[in-house]
């Protein structure tokens, strides 16, 4: 942060120690310090009236809602996590399902209106962001949701968890709220098979996908980035590694990651090719 608004000299001892010492040149004291004392002040002043522009529609809109309006609405920020290689369009579409299943089920088991949840907001920096909005009561089931979904996440976590998906699904609290209520008659044998299939799809997209929301990282030691990383297949190479015909990208081609029905999907000229990039790669780990 520092660095980036020119202050970085804060952190040096040295500076600190020429500006207070006796015997150091005062001109040169008074020059950095002068430097510091205009950033600072266009920090405090200009800096917070640019910052005004860069701000969203979303983040104000509850604002202008009546009271009555507030305590009805509720918004939730579901964040693709993006590291080197870029996102595919399968992967946001995947993961914006997601938070609708979730939505619609938990509107369901509340016996509320589902078809109320909108985006209203999103912003793409190092990560991908999209707010909805949506009825409170609603948002906050689906939150518990992806939080207990995480809770599992970090119990299970020496396991390979995309292979183990199915097992954290069903060990979800709102799978055994669903069952309850069936055998209160709440609801009816059908619905409830429906409601649970459709809350475990969304917690495999969401999982799938590599979302994550804020209140993940408040209440967690553990790194949603690492934990919640996305399905290799949702995930491609950037613009400029696919014009380099020349560099070889070890994670695009892992050969781990190739069954027997994707190569079967292969032509004879692509196996060749993919044969002698494996090759390259494993010379090259062996230099």
């Amino acid at each position: 942060m520092l660095d980036s608004l020119d202050l970085e000299i804060l952190q040096d001892a040295g500076f600190w120690n020429r500006l207070f010492r006796e015997d150091s040149p005062k001109a040169m004291a008074t020059e950095e310090f002068n430097r510091l004392f205009v950033t600072s002040r266009y920090i405090v002043g200009d800096l917070n009236k640019f910052l005004l522009l860069l701000e969203r529609e979303a983040d104000h809109i509850l604002e202008k809602k009546d009271k009555q309006k507030k305590k009805e609405l509720d918004i939730i920020q579901a964040t693709i996590l993006e590291n080197k290689q870029a996102s595919t369009p399968s992967r946001l579409v995947m993961a914006l399902e997601s938070v609708e299943m979730l939505y619609q089920a938990s509107a369901d088991i509340l016996k509320l209106e589902s078809n109320t949840i909108s985006i209203i907001g999103c912003d793409s920096g190092s990560d991908k962001s999209f707010d909805f909005l949506g009825l409170a009561k609603v948002i906050d089931c689906v939150k518990e949701i992806i939080l207990s979904l995480w809770e599992k996440v970090i119990f299970y976590r020496e396991l390979k968890l995309h292979s183990h998906l199915e097992l954290i699904s069903d060990s979800l609290p709102v799978i055994e709220k669903i069952s309850e209520m069936e055998s209160k008659k709440q609801l009816d044998p059908e619905q409830a098979t429906l409601l649970k299939r459709k809350i475990t799809e969304g917690v495999k997209k969401f999982f799938k996908a590599g979302v994550t929301i804020p209140e993940i990282q408040e209440k967690t030691t553990f790194n949603p980035r690492k934990l919640m990383s996305p399905e290799p297949k949702l995930l491609t190479s950037t613009t400029k590694e696919l014009g380099n015909q020349n560099e070889i990208n070890e994670d695009v081609v892992d050969k781990k990651n190739l069954d027997k029905d994707e190569l079967e999907k292969l032509g004879k000229d692509d196996i060749k090719k993919l044969k002698t990039l494996l090759s390259e790669i494993e010379n090259k780990k062996a230099d």
